[in-house]
């Protein structure tokens, strides 16, 4: 098919930026999909649900994951999106995990329109570039996980109330629509946004009654639509003995810090939030602790080193802190100030943007509290935008003080910002090319792979492998393991000690340990059992052993 000549002149340079900046994100997000995609034990009990119900052995629950240690569990959609994705492409984990994926890629032209409710063309282009680039949307869209989508609906969510707070806007039922079924969708996805999202749209609602610009016919659509999504949830609570939603309340009291220390739980969701505000904007700071930053002892600014967006040393350690809280307390001054200047009716929409992110902080926040202690940076893909916001913010504050050199300090902070992300991206490629990823906390489709296969061609039983090893090594991998054999190999099952009972004498099995262990050697024992083989995988070991 033959363009006419001036076909591509009609499409505006933006776009082509803005379709570069995607393209950037899906080669990011996909690049070696399979073998650097994370299958741990959460995600192996997932699909193997999911693999129950294609294999007709069992139906899909009506409900949905576990919510953290509570006893309630989320709506079923994250379940029926994986199953539909498998019912298309296979059952394989990498398969299962393409929703996630991508809503991941969608989440970067949205907030690029999410962010030009407020700000410029060029500012929003900028900003986006770094959604692009962030490690902390990357990671989140190579694994299946119910909280992996929010990002997505979240801004969907947000995007459809702004568009009703326009009181220019004619078409607002088909934002009403989008709203609600933003809402229902998010309310599963996480146990946070099933208090935070309702809050958000009430007060939004008791918002468009006081001014006058709320149609009853938006609110039944709206409200009808969240319910149709959580159709699953209703028709639980109306046949089950136990009400699932009682569980949540009563799960969250039970986990509650509250009683500990208001003041304490202040600051440390409030630390967390601006180490998660600096993660998300730069791929620095990458600490899986909440607050880490704040709380390190002298001895241990070092620790996360070697990770990929760590400190390189105290020196840096100490600098970030600083940039850290110049970035986010400045931000949300920003934030208070511009919403209270924008006082002149063109201006309605930005004070509505403004104040609606201030509120669904806030009751973030405020529902953060209670559970202050169990919260960490990964739970902040519920706010993931607000440091996206903020930096829009600064940017718009120098291009008002500094006119003359405002292009100069901007390029300059946003090549800061380039780097800082692209060095971390770089240190994690270079981790995964290695292999050498793996370990107690993680665990790689391309790394867990050959472990099962080299098992499998070292056994000599027959259709068993036994298994034994340190806990959490095993712990991380037998999940997996099992699932990948029951989708290949589905005659050979996986046999370990039961309540520390040793396998029968005779029997071949197989050891996982830490390579910083202390080393074996073939010919040895390992707890009366004579090494045959050992085979090191980066930072896994593992021995063939004869009882």
């Amino acid at each position: 098919m033959k363009f006419k000549s001036g076909f591509l002149k009609l499409i505006p340079f933006w776009v082509w930026i803005l379709l570069l900046i995607i393209g950037s994100g899906i080669f990011l997000r996909t690049y070696h999909f399979h073998d650097w995609l994370r299958f741990s034990p959460d995600e192996a009990r997932d699909a193997t649900i999911i693999n129950n119900a294609l294999n007709k052995k069992n139906a899909l629950p009506l409900l949905g994951p576990q919510a953290g240690n509570t006893k309630f569990y989320l709506g079923p959609l994250y379940y029926q999106a994986e199953y539909v994705s498998a019912l298309i492409f296979g059952n394989s984990p990498d398969k299962l995990a393409y929703p996630d994926l991508f809503f991941s890629i969608m989440t970067i032209p949205l907030l690029f329109f999410f962010l030009r409710k407020y700000f410029s063309l060029k500012i929003a282009l900028i900003l986006d570039v770094f959604s692009s680039l962030s490690y902390f949307l990357i990671i989140t869209s190579r694994f299946a996980s119910n909280p992996n989508s929010i990002p997505f609906f979240v801004l969907l969510f947000l995007y459809a109330l702004l568009e009703m707070l326009n009181e220019k806007n004619k078409q607002k039922s088909k934002w009403a629509i989008l709203a609600g079924i933003a809402m229902g969708v998010g309310v599963q996805l996480h146990a946070l946004l099933f208090l935070i999202m309702p809050a958000v749209a009430f007060l939004v609602c008791i918002f468009l009654i006081k001014i006058k610009n709320l149609t009853w016919k938006n609110f039944i659509l709206t409200v009808t639509l969240f319910l149709l999504m959580n159709i699953g949830q209703i028709i639980y609570e109306t046949t089950a003995p136990i009400s699932n939603i009682k569980q949540l309340f009563k799960g969250a009291s039970s986990e509650s810090s509250l009683g500990a220390s208001l003041p304490r739980n202040v600051f440390l969701i409030t630390a967390c939030q601006f180490q998660a505000n600096a993660h998300i904007i730069s791929s620095a700071e990458n600490m899986e602790g909440c607050g880490d930053i704040f709380n390190l002892k002298k001895g241990d600014k070092n620790k996360y080193k070697n990770i990929p967006g760590g400190f390189p040393n105290g020196n840096f350690f100490i600098l970030g802190t600083i940039l850290i809280l110049i970035f986010s307390i400045g931000g949300y001054f920003l934030a208070i100030r511009y919403y209270k200047t924008h006082k002149q009716a063109k201006d309605l929409n930005k004070k509505y943007f403004i104040g609606l992110i201030g509120v669904y902080n806030l009751i973030s926040f405020a529902v953060m509290l209670p559970v202050a202690s169990q919260i960490a940076v990964h739970y902040y893909n519920i706010l993931f935008f607000i440091p996206f916001v903020l930096l829009g913010l600064w940017f718009d504050f120098i291009l008002e003080k500094q006119k003359k050199h405002s292009a100069l300090i901007i390029g300059g902070i946003a090549c800061m910002l380039l780097i800082s992300n692209i060095s971390t991206l770089t240190q994690a490629a270079n981790l995964y090319l290695k292999k050498d990823v793996s370990n107690v906390d993680n665990s790689i489709l391309g790394e867990i792979i050959p472990m099962l296969d080299y098992m499998q061609n070292n056994t000599l039983q027959k259709n068993i492998i036994y298994i034994d090893g340190q806990k959490m090594y095993l712990k991380r991998f037998l999940k997996p393991f099992e699932y990948l054999l029951l989708i290949k190999n589905p005659e050979i099952k996986i046999v370990r000690p039961e309540n520390n009972k040793p396998f029968p004498a005779g029997r071949i099995f197989f050891y996982i340990d830490s390579y910083k262990s202390t080393p074996y050697n073939v010919g040895e024992q390992i707890g009366g059992n004579a090494i045959l083989n050992i085979k090191r995988f980066n930072q896994v070991i593992i021995y063939t052993l004869k009882k």
